[in-house]
């Protein structure tokens, strides 16, 4: 009986061990799939933000492109004369000089 006792004992402590350290290992889960899904997010967000950022880069790029153009295109207007602007005024503008008329073909 004595046995029996020691027995059970033993085996109820083992249970409890058992119990206690199924419960850590789940609490650990819980708290590393936290962990986890905060990377993901993470993970996600600098993604986005890298795809962002090559789509400004890009853009940034045709602006300086078009920037670029029209630098020239003032300086070459700087350089020019009376009638290179007034071609321009005319072109761009749709200006047209004192007792001119305008035909739009």
């Amino acid at each position: 009986m004595q046995l029996t006792k020691i027995t059970a004992k033993k085996a109820l402590m083992t249970t409890v061990k058992f119990v206690l350290m199924l419960v850590a290992f789940v609490g650990l889960l819980i708290l590393n799939w936290n962990t986890w899904k905060k990377d993901y997010q993470q993970e996600q967000t600098i993604i986005s933000l890298q795809e962002q950022l090559l789509i400004q880069q890009r853009e940034h790029v045709d602006i300086k492109e078009t920037n670029a153009k029209l630098r020239s295109r003032i300086n070459s207007l700087k350089r020019g004369s009376i009638e290179m602007l007034e071609e321009e005024a005319r072109d761009s503008f749709g200006m047209v000089k004192e007792g001119e008329t305008f035909y739009d073909f």
